[in-house]
């Protein structure tokens, strides 16, 4: 063989090898990048989902703020609970989509980290935060049915103990994601910064959408909580009536 034809070889191999290296690098980046807009989308959801959940449980603590006798409701409080009981159920089947969309997600992840074991370490941390989203939701879920079924039955106290709890998973579930700084240093990881510089400014925004919720979900927390704490001082405040025996 002449030697330029072995060299011409060699040359064509090497040249295969870095096509297929790039090949590869540009399809992990691919999947990084749709996997990251994926879960910005998710997020936007649960997002809009904590903002519902929190004005119904406004809402419900107004119900219950203006009951002369929250255990004796009148017929119009009644209806007005219903009312209000539906939208809940509406609010947990929206929810329940959102819970198996990430579902779905987490199962499509573990399944690329157990078709690509080289990938598998770099997957951990985002298969942590779905796992995590994916719980919170499922806990979301639960307390909206509770809220649905208590404010059905005219329970206004405990309609909103469950949508408070509701709107605590749905925040945690957000929390979840990672922080705009985060998102910014796996970016600094990129070969291209126009690319970055895009998906830098998309995530601001995003975490402008998503965050927003944050103190006012923590705010009608601790608002109820203290609505809590004030009745039970009442309660130990009230004198119990004297049974006579005469």
């Amino acid at each position: 063989m002449d030697p330029g034809d072995e060299d011409a070889a060699h040359n064509i191999a090497v040249a295969r090898l870095v096509i297929k290296d790039l090949l590869d690098r540009l399809k992990k980046e691919q999947e990084k990048q749709q996997q990251e807009q994926q879960q910005n989308e998710l997020a936007k959801k649960i997002a809009e989902l904590l903002r519902r959940q929190i004005e119904l449980g406004q809402t419900t603590a107004q119900t219950w703020q203006k009951m002369a006798d929250p255990n004796e409701p009148t017929p119009a409080e009644r209806q007005q609970m219903a009312e209000q009981a539906e939208q809940q159920k509406t609010l947990q089947d929206d929810s329940v989509a959102v819970k198996d969309e990430a579902a779905q997600m987490l199962d499509q992840m573990k399944m690329q980290a157990s078709m690509d074991p080289n990938s598998a370490a770099e997957m951990q941390e985002a298969l942590r935060i779905m796992e995590t989203v994916a719980e919170e939701m499922n806990n979301a879920v639960e307390q909206q049915r509770l809220a649905a079924e208590h404010l059905n039955n005219s329970q206004a106290e405990a309609g909103l103990e469950d949508e408070a709890g509701a709107a605590e998973s749905l925040l945690k579930a957000l929390e979840a994601f990672p922080k705009q700084e985060e998102q910014q240093q796996q970016q600094q990881q990129g070969d291209q910064e126009q690319q970055q510089q895009q998906n830098e400014q998309q995530q601001e925004q995003d975490q402008q959408q998503y965050q927003a919720p944050d103190t006012s979900a923590r705010d009608i927390l601790n608002k109820e909580k203290e609505r809590r704490d004030q009745r039970q001082q009442r309660g130990r405040g009230r004198i119990n009536p004297v049974i006579k025996d005469w």
